[in-house]
Formats: C-alpha cells, structure tokens, sequence
C-alpha cells in the first residue's frame, strides 16, 4: 500500500503529505522546481527521514515514507493550516504560497526547522556530487483529519496519483497503474477511470501528451472503433469530451489523434 495502514483505520487523525522538494532561488525569492516530491530511493529517503524524525520527537509531528517516493506527515490532532498543491505552486513566487489559517505560524517554523537540517545533509553532498539537485525543504500540502467513509465506490481507478489512489482504495475500489488502460479494457472491465497526474515529474507539455496518447487515447480509439465500450468522457480540468461508439461511422472526418479533441 502506498499509504500507512493507521491512515486507513483511524478516524480523527490529522495528515498531510510531506513532499522532499528543491527550492531554487531566483532574484529575490525563492521558486518550487519540478518534479514535487524528488524522486528518492530508500538510500536517500531514509536517511534524510532518520535525521528529520529525530528532531520532530514530542513536537506531535511524524513523518513516513510512501511507495511514490513522496513523505506523509502525522500531525497534531485538530492542525488547521491551509496549504497549496506542489503542483500549483511550480515555478511561482513562494511569498505568495505560504502556508495560512489558524496554525500557518507553527507550520511555517517547523517548514523553516527542516531546512536547516536538511542544509548539508550527507545525502544532499552525494546528490551535488552526482549532480542532482538537493532537498533543500519540505513541502507540507493537503492537511486534513481522516473520516469514517460514508460511501463505497466502484470500479478501477487507474492513476498515478498517490493520494488520489490511497482515497479511491480507502471507499472501497480497486487501484490500478494507468497505463495498465489497454490490459484492462482487453479484459472487458467495467466502470474504469483513469486519473493522470503525469506533469508532475517535470515532463514539458508535449511529452507529457505523446505519453498519453500511447497509454491513453490510443487504447481507448481502439476501444471505440471496436464497439467494447458505451461511453468515454474526456475531462481535461476545464472541458468535457464525450464520445460514443457512433463517431466511427464520421468516416468523412480526417483521422487525427483523440488528444486533439480536447484542444
């Protein structure tokens, strides 16, 4: 499981994801570099999570690692801060993306406390030497208190979005990785949703939709043509595409790619 099993069996718990990221500084402040969180191997994060977890003892903070190779942060019960998505926040004044709300003050120091720790650390010396860049901070996001669910879901979630996949899982459904999308509509499977979190690794625009037209909307056109499913509904954040078997008979039309619908 990508998340801890007490996130899952205790109601009234408060988390957050604990992203390891690099700041850059720019003229006169500093900027979040993609990709949010660094991608660490167990060398890395473990390390870096022994001397943080050291210093947060009786501060009712705790941190552990998740399978993505993002932090996850148990905080103190009832913590009210609002924060901001890493994934929002990629490239953009940090002044204008602090952290707000009743316990921001406590959040902010402990964010700052982190640093310094993480200034110097041994993994970051390797990581300059190999020229990788450093985890300079800690990105705390998503603080919220864990509820009984009210409702099951149903269907696969094919996704590569950890929290995403730890709340579709905790309702009751299935997790699946994304480009698994072609194996899954050859088995015939119902109800399946895929949720694509891809430009958080840093990828520019362009191969970020050459990697979905592979996994994604080549498969589904093939599924289309072929009549094995009812109904696609394309949501891009702002739009919605929805296709029926019915547009294989626009013959008329100039084949293109199904990635230019939602252009």
């Amino acid at each position: 499981s990508s998340v801890p099993a007490d996130v899952a069996t205790h109601s009234g718990h408060t988390w957050a994801r604990a992203e390891p990221v690099h700041l850059l500084t720019a003229l006169d402040h500093l900027q979040l570099a993609a990709p949010a969180p660094l991608p660490l191997d167990a060398s890395e994060s473990d390390p870096l999570l022994e001397t943080l977890s050291a210093h947060l003892v009786g501060t009712g903070f705790e941190l552990r690692a998740l399978a993505d190779g993002g932090w996850l942060c148990r905080c103190p019960e009832g913590l009210e801060c609002e924060t901001v998505d890493p994934l929002d926040a990629l490239g953009r004044n940090l002044r204008e993306l602090l952290p707000s709300g009743r316990d921001a003050i406590r959040v902010r120091s402990l964010v700052n406390e982190l640093q310094m720790l993480l200034h110097e650390h041994p993994v970051n010396e390797r990581r300059a030497a190999l020229g990788l860049p450093p985890v300079n901070s800690v990105w705390l996001w998503g603080v919220g208190t864990v509820r009984v669910p009210t409702a099951d879901v149903k269907g696969n979630l094919l996704t590569d979005d950890a929290w995403l996949a730890a709340l579709w899982r905790r309702h009751g459904g299935r997790i699946r990785a994304w480009p698994e999308l072609g194996h899954a509509l050859a088995e015939g499977a119902a109800g399946l949703r895929v949720a694509a979190v891809a430009a958080r690794d840093g990828r520019s625009a362009v191969e970020v939709l050459r990697a979905l037209e592979a996994t994604v909307f080549a498969p589904v056109r093939a599924a289309l043509v072929a009549s094995r499913v009812s109904r696609v509904s394309l949501h891009d954040g702002r739009r919605v595409l929805d296709l029926l078997p019915s547009v294989r008979w626009a013959f008329w039309r100039r084949a293109r790619p199904l990635a230019g619908g939602t252009q």
